[in-house]
């Protein structure tokens, strides 16, 4: 790791850039409950690994690739406008879009109970203030029907399908199609294609084709290689599979 990074640094070096090594930080990727923190030493400036990184805007990456810390992340942002105003557009636009932000990378079905604890915790606070049910008389239930919201765990599901029909549709971005493309096994008889089940490599449940294979499993649906289907027909017919189970 220490030589790769000198390799980094010295390329940067060489296209004229500069690396502020105070702001910078890595992580080791571990199964490991506890890590050790390991020091990195570039342009006699010395610095630790963490447990956690923020990329960009919204991603928190941890060492155990749990997502708790990004879970917390973009909770504190939403909190900030559960007490806000109570327009249906504003807290879509407000709390929503950050909560649900990027899901198909990091929203699974494997994320744990604890995890969909705090999202479903945030998730219902923002439809109560929708509703102004400020006492907390409506059930969550009732919430869902009367908001057509669906729960984090329903909603994950509802998104890959989406998202691998896109993709099949689209084959952009290419280089994820051609990935996904090589896990399809395609039966004659049956239009909708079958995922390769990529745990049997002990890979992990956690990847994005493992858990997305099962949902894709139950659409009735014929979504793969037709031609004349809109998005609209599609987007009706997902709604219609998993929004019947909650309205």
């Amino acid at each position: 790791m220490q030589e790769c990074l000198e390799v980094h640094l010295g390329y940067l070096k060489g296209q004229g850039m500069v690396t502020n090594l105070t702001k910078s930080k890595a992580v080791i990727f571990t199964r490991k409950k506890n890590p050790i923190k390991t020091p990195i030493t570039l342009d006699s400036e010395t610095f630790y690994t963490s447990e956690t990184m923020k990329s960009w805007v919204y991603w928190v990456f941890d060492f155990g690739q749990s997502w708790s810390p990004h879970i917390e992340d973009v909770m504190c942002k939403g909190k900030k406008f559960n007490s806000g105003p109570k327009f249906i557009k504003i807290i879509t636009a407000q709390v929503f879009s950050i909560l649900y932000y990027c899901d198909i990378v990091w929203l699974s079905p494997q994320l744990g109970y604890q995890n969909f604890k705090k999202l479903r915790r945030c998730h219902y606070a923002a439809l109560r203030i929708i509703q102004g049910d400020w006492r907390r008389t409506m059930s969550r239930i009732h919430l869902n029907r009367l908001t057509q919201r669906l729960p984090p765990e329903a909603w994950c599901k509802f998104s890959s399908c989406s998202f691998v029909i896109k993709l099949s549709r689209s084959m952009m971005p290419s280089q994820l199609w051609e990935s996904f493309s090589a896990n399809l096994y395609h039966n004659m008889r049956h239009q909708n294609p079958t995922v390769r089940d990529l745990s049997l490599r002990k890979v992990g449940k956690k990847v994005v084709f493992n858990w997305i294979g099962v949902e894709l499993k139950k659409l009735n649906l014929k979504w793969f290689n037709v031609p004349n289907l809109s998005d609209s027909v599609i987007r009706t017919s997902l709604k219609k599979l998993f929004y019947s189970e909650y309205f």
